[in-house]
């Protein structure tokens, strides 16, 4: 899955991450896609 999604990452590893400020949190829910569709290019 890697290959295919390098940018694939683990929701729970960007939770566990503790953003040091509003903005920041936003910036990683951008990165973050919320349907399969995104996946897809």
């Amino acid at each position: 899955v890697e290959l295919l999604y390098p940018k694939l990452i683990r929701i729970d590893e960007y939770l566990l991450k503790k953003p040091s400020s509003p903005e920041d949190s936003k910036d990683i829910l951008k990165g973050v896609p919320l349907t399969a569709e995104s996946l897809d290019p």
